[in-house]
């Protein structure tokens, strides 16, 4: 996500509760520096590599780090919604949660390591994703 200087425009470079109708924002040439207010983070990263990387990136180019509040959604809860994305969609939010989240609360953390594991197809994962930031809560902000 990035928040953009001298605009209240916030694009999420994740599907979030604006774009749940599939409809996606395509970005070209952003230019961090001039373009971009702040680099912002789901709290599910807070103290991984993630953070650290964000935070060098957001150095070099003179950009804060911030936090939004996250979403998280545990996968019986997304299972009670198939008609949403499909019964498929559950069953591959089942799987993930099985293998990235053995508690069973679903959030980007969660999908990201999925969608590296290569084991889903990413727009099925999109779509896990779909479920956990619409019917999903948030997580407190750090």
């Amino acid at each position: 996500m990035a928040a953009f200087a001298g605009s209240p425009v916030t694009i999420n470079f994740h599907p979030d509760r604006a774009v749940l109708d599939g409809t996606e924002t395509l970005i070209e040439r952003l230019v961090l520096a001039d373009d971009v207010a702040a680099v912002v983070l789901d709290p599910c990263y807070r103290g991984t590599a993630v953070e650290a990387a964000a935070g060098k990136l957001a150095g070099r180019h003179g950009v804060g780090v911030e936090w939004h509040d996250g979403f998280r959604l545990h996968v019986d809860d997304l299972a009670t919604r198939p008609d949403y994305r499909g019964p498929r969609i559950v069953e591959v939010a089942r799987a993930v949660a099985a293998r990235h989240a053995p508690d069973g609360w679903l959030d980007a953390r969660s999908i990201g390591d999925a969608v590296r594991a290569g084991a889903h197809d990413p727009q099925d994962l999109k779509k896990v994703w779909h479920h956990v930031a619409r019917w999903g809560g948030q997580v407190s902000a750090p």
